[in-house]
């Protein structure tokens, strides 16, 4: 299902002129025998990605570790948790991230 939302999603960068060209190189296919013309485009949004694990985040800060009895230990690994996730789950379209596009 996740693959799915990231599917539509790059789609819909796609059609809304989002993802901008940033390399395009020359392929050759043996089997048709013709050449042809690969883009390289910007990764698709990812904000999709932060937006649930944060209304994941929520909903468990609300009704809780889920079990009946109450355990500080738990909550402090949970705790963690989050915050392992929350650094995680910062997208940033940096210049590190581009340096894949640039090997040609």
């Amino acid at each position: 299902m996740l693959a799915i939302i990231a599917w539509n999603q790059i789609q819909d960068a796609e059609m809304s002129g989002e993802r901008e060209v940033v390399g395009q190189s020359k392929i050759h296919s043996k089997a048709r025998g013709t050449t042809r013309t690969k883009v390289l485009k910007t990764p698709g949004p990812d904000r999709w990605k932060k937006k649930l694990v944060d209304d994941a985040m929520d909903k468990k800060r609300l009704y809780g570790s889920g079990l009946p009895i109450e355990d500080v230990e738990l909550e402090k690994v949970v705790d963690e948790v989050e915050e392992h996730l929350a650094r995680l789950t910062i997208f940033d379209d940096n210049e590190d991230d581009m340096s894949i596009f640039d090997e040609e």
